[in-house]
């Protein structure tokens, strides 16, 4: 993921936090692997729908 000149590898809730992203911002989510799309797809609904 990167935000704002970082990029993390998500694998946990606090790795995504430190992104420091708010809502309204855009975050660029990559993901390679037989497990790309669902990666994606969850990470993009959890930032969706972040408070």
């Amino acid at each position: 993921m990167d935000f704002n000149g970082k990029t993390i590898n998500p694998t946990g809730v606090l790795g995504v936090m430190g992104l420091g992203a708010t809502a309204g911002s855009t975050v660029t989510v990559r993901a390679t692997g037989p497990d790309a799309h669902d990666a994606v797809a969850t990470l993009t609904d959890v930032l969706a729908n972040a408070e």
